[in-house]
């Protein structure tokens, strides 16, 4: 993957701090330009977290970096005379005091890089400047992504008992689960506690109807190694994603940044009826999208007079009528834009 990405032209730093990134997001003093880049290039791929100390080279630049929660060392030496050992601990290889002109350790997130070339050590400060005003990625964001929590509320539906009966059924949800482990949760906000194993039969041998996605399930090893968490780790964590579409990898550019943004990936119902919430740009409001076309009357910044494009309406009271016997959870449908690209 790292020689793939600098295939596409970037430079060896840049592709390596894509795919492991230092932990910005919980930094309060970054840069707002890195925080920007780091920003962006969460949108085109997922980091990796590793744990790993990692040794990358093209030829000419030579260099390591440690992964975000830093789980594995590294400590480098340079000598007088030029020469640059980078190992998992001090005394690798042994120099003579006098010949030493310098020791450190590598840190989670920041680049050791040595460019032969030039015959000097790159600080970690001058590449990661050099990368960040390297392209506007805070106007490709500006112009492209939204924050969930940006968009307008939408209209809160309360459902009768008999269509959440009706979909938990769809959804395989059984007498067990909802009294056992979902009614506990919603009373007390407790994690409720159940026995260690299960002896439900696989789905192809169970007598009774399963979903679809039962017949796959992943095994895992049996190992040791805990879970991050995200709440007592949350320096080194995020549960931050992204929702639209994941355009070529190989290429980079404004339009790669047009997604919504979610803090969290479990989603309620009033905050997934949020995400649904269509953008389209009006025609003379520049890149940024300007109006956020809902099934309400609330907007991010209101279009400029003259652009009819984005002109909410509602649907007439008979249609919405008719519409609400064919809705599967009995509720009206309306629209809320005019434009097509809604």
């Amino acid at each position: 993957m790292l020689e793939l990405l600098t295939l596409t032209g970037r430079s060896l730093p840049h592709a390596i701090m894509m795919m492991v990134p230092e932990a910005w997001e919980k930094q309060p003093d970054i840069d707002p330009d890195l925080r920007a880049f780091y920003e962006f290039h969460d949108i085109q791929m997922e980091p990796w977290d590793g744990p790993a100390a990692l040794i990358f080279t093209d030829g000419t630049q030579v260099g390591a970096t440690l992964d975000r929660n830093g789980l594995r060392p590294g400590r480098w030496t340079e000598t007088v005379d030029g020469l640059v050992v980078i190992g998992s601990e001090t005394g690798v290889l042994e120099f003579a005091p006098e010949r030493i002109k310098r020791r450190g350790r590598l840190r989670p997130g920041h680049l050791f890089l040595v460019d032969t070339a030039q015959g000097r050590i790159i600080e970690d400060t001058e590449v990661k400047r050099e990368l960040a005003t390297l392209h506007p990625w805070q106007e490709w964001l500006d112009a492209g992504a939204v924050r969930l929590t940006d968009l307008p509320e939408r209209e809160h539906i309360v459902h009768p008992a008999a269509s959440i009966t009706r979909r938990q059924r769809t959804f395989g949800y059984t007498e067990e689960e909802v009294k056992v482990l979902l009614t506990p949760m919603g009373q007390t906000g407790a994690e409720p506690l159940g026995a260690m194993g299960s002896d439900t039969p696989i789905a192809v041998l169970s007598e009774r109807p399963r979903l679809l996605f039962d017949y796959f399930v992943q095994q895992f090893a049996q190992v040791t190694n805990p879970p991050l968490d995200a709440i007592r780790e949350e320096v080194v964590t995020s549960l931050r994603l992204g929702l639209g579409p994941q355009l070529n990898l190989l290429e980079w550019g404004p339009e790669h940044a047009r997604t919504v943004s979610l803090d969290f990936p479990v989603s309620t119902t009033t905050s997934w009826r949020r995400s649904s919430t269509s953008i389209a740009p009006c025609p003379d409001a520049g890149a940024r999208p300007s109006r956020v076309c809902t099934t309400s009357t609330p907007v991010l910044s209101p279009c400029p007079s003259g652009s009819p494009r984005c002109a909410p309406k509602r649907m007439p009271r008979s249609s919405a009528a008719r519409s609400s016997s064919s809705s599967p959870i009995g509720t009206p449908t309306r629209t809320g834009c005019r434009s097509r690209r809604c």
